[in-house]
């Protein structure tokens, strides 16, 4: 699943190469930019869809942060145009995706911005619509590639099995830590509180 994310990030899938970078620049990562909600390079100015996705969440999610990314996944689908996205989307090759991200790479990524400034208001503005659409195209393709497996037919092993039982455990392990941890650290404020005189909740 992340996979098929990643490979419509355009500089996922490619990187420029030159005297200064015979072996590639990492797919942008050596390209630095002015630092600007924390995406100092041009690999992060695109994993931020252009600075149209700035936040960082932090996960588990809330379900506040559920609702906010809710709302805009909905507000992107419906910037674009129904019968093209699903034309497109109907495309399940991976090295067609890759090939897809060189063009945009090629055509949109490295033009018309120079290392060490912001990029400019219509670098932003155009190839925030590239990195939406590809943004959309990306999830509708994991949808339909998804529908084709057959999950009735997917057997784990002993070992995989185990292995998820195993993290499972753990994580209720790290959850009931958690809440000790909460409940310690409530009656350290509330002893603290009456200790200065001040009425604890």
């Amino acid at each position: 699943m992340h996979y098929v994310g990643d490979i419509h990030q355009p500089l996922h899938a490619t990187a420029r190469v030159n005297d200064q970078y015979p072996a590639g620049d990492k797919g942008g990562n050596g390209f630095p930019i002015k630092n600007h909600y924390g995406a100092k390079n041009l690999h992060s100015v695109w994993d931020k869809v252009i600075y149209h996705d700035p936040k960082n969440f932090k996960t588990p999610l809330s379900e506040s942060d559920w609702d906010k990314l809710g709302k805009e996944a909905k507000r992107i689908v419906g910037l674009f145009d129904d019968a093209d996205l699903e034309k497109h989307a109907k495309v399940l090759n991976s090295q067609i995706w890759a090939d897809e991200s060189y063009e945009i790479t090629k055509e949109y990524v490295y033009t018309d911005i120079k290392e060490g400034e912001l990029p400019s208001e219509e670098y932003q503005r155009t190839r925030a619509d590239i990195a939406e659409r590809q943004v959309v195209l990306g999830g509708v393709r994991l949808a339909n590639l998804l529908e084709t497996i057959d999950f009735s037919r997917v057997e784990l092993d002993h070992d995989d099995a185990e292995w998820m039982v195993k993290e499972e455990e753990e994580e209720e392990e790290e959850k009931k830590n958690q809440s000790i941890s909460d409940m310690v650290q409530d009656l350290v404020n509330k002893a603290w509180n009456r200790y200065k005189g001040t009425p604890s909740n």
